[in-house]
């Protein structure tokens, strides 16, 4: 079980990354490191800076700049969007602040305008390689495999591009392109983790994440998919060494997850989320899962009940307490689950009709998209058969 990376905030995260002006190394604390690393650190600095009359107007527009960086980075992305404005009337030559105020769209949702500005940056800057890799990695999300050779340009330009290192080896995998895609995932995880550590990188829910965790997942997944499953736990174990948290517990415990024989370990790391990430009703799920898999009912029926009190919209997680229930031999509660689940998510009513098709309680040769009066019926009379049950 994993959650899908949205696009629109791993491009804001790539978009947040800019080159530091002479200015901002000066003894001032409106500077583009300081922005990096502690990003509401620059508002009042950056603030007091553009209250100063004597800014010239690049002065300013720079000062503008690392205040929208850092509004970006803690979610003000409508003030974010004001400075940028702001900003390029007083540069509208600088392609970097297109990119900039795309970061700050794609955060508002506003995906065509990000696109636009994207297009303007490289306009005014073939060699933008923030827009390079950004409009590369949409053309590929799109279905259009010319935007390699965007990624393949940026990284000619800057051969340590973090962002572009990551999607051009995401791309080599999709081709099967097995070779280029672990020299690149090498060369990421190879990064000095300090310039790494300045980089926004916005994954799952759109939080941060730490990227050198991201590059080591990454090449995890690499091996994994080339069935090389001890490489892929030792960089997942290298992660957790690196940095114990929820980011790199996840990354271990959901490939666990996915091992015969391996539920009690990546139980432990799901316990560990939950510990310290409790309101995620998908973990609860997940250990709920795991605790099923070991047999251990009760357990699991009180995790898949603790997943549903935090969010009752999601189907999985009454189809686990309907096994949980299954298991436990209270099949007319089960039943209620199970129908309440396919209810909240039709995807898993394709997984249901295989048991009931085998069980021959579904005839139908039109599979249903949605509950209907016969899936019901079929569902009930499953719960009441125990050979059908076991399936």
């Amino acid at each position: 079980m994993a959650l899908p990376l949205s696009i629109p905030m791993l491009l804001a995260g790539l978009l947040g990354v800019m080159a530091a002006p002479a200015w901002s190394r000066g003894p001032n604390l409106c500077t583009v490191e300081r922005m990096e690393t502690d990003p509401a650190s620059v508002e009042a600095p950056c603030s007091a800076r553009l209250d100063t009359a004597k800014l010239s107007p690049k002065a300013r527009a720079e000062a503008l700049h690392i205040r929208g960086k850092g509004r970006d980075r803690t979610g003000a992305a409508q003030l974010a969007l004001q400075d940028y404005e702001a900003a390029i009337v007083l540069q509208p030559k600088n392609g970097d602040l297109y990119a900039s105020r795309a970061s700050a769209r794609f955060n508002r949702n506003d995906f065509e305008g990000g696109v636009a500005d994207l297009q303007t940056a490289l306009q005014l800057d073939e060699r933008n390689t923030r827009a390079l890799v950004s409009i590369g990695n949409l053309m590929i999300e799109s279905g259009q495999p010319d935007g390699l050779k965007l990624l393949d340009k940026a990284l000619r330009i800057d051969p340590k591009q973090p962002f572009g290192l990551l999607f051009r080896l995401r791309a080599y995998a999709e081709l099967g392109r097995w070779q280029e895609a672990f020299k690149d995932a090498d060369a990421l995880v190879a990064l000095p983790r300090k310039s790494l550590d300045r980089v926004s990188y916005r994954g799952r829910d759109g939080l941060p994440e730490d990227f050198h965790i991201i590059a080591l997942e990454e090449r995890a997944k690499l091996f994994n998919a080339r069935r090389q499953t001890a490489e892929a736990e030792a960089d997942l174990n290298a992660a957790v060494a690196y940095k114990e948290g929820p980011q790199s517990y996840l990354a271990r415990g959901t490939f666990l997850f996915g091992k015969a024989g391996r539920e009690t370990d990546a139980l432990r790391d799901f316990d560990r989320l939950v510990d310290t990430q409790s309101h995620r009703a998908w973990f609860h799920s997940a250990r709920a899962e795991l605790l099923l898999r070991l047999k251990r009912s009760a357990e699991a029926l009180e995790a898949s009940e603790r997943a549903i009190v935090i969010d009752d919209s999601e189907g999985v997680a009454y189809e686990i307490r309907g096994n949980a229930l299954t298991q436990l031999g209270r099949f007319d509660e089960a039943f209620a689950d199970f129908t309440t689940a396919l209810d909240r998510d039709p995807s898993l009513i394709p997984k249901h009709l295989a048991r009931l098709e085998m069980a021959g309680y579904f005839p139908s040769r039109q599979p249903p998209t949605e509950m209907t009066p016969l899936l019901r019926d079929a569902l009930k009379a499953c719960s009441l058969d125990p050979a059908c049950r076991e399936r």
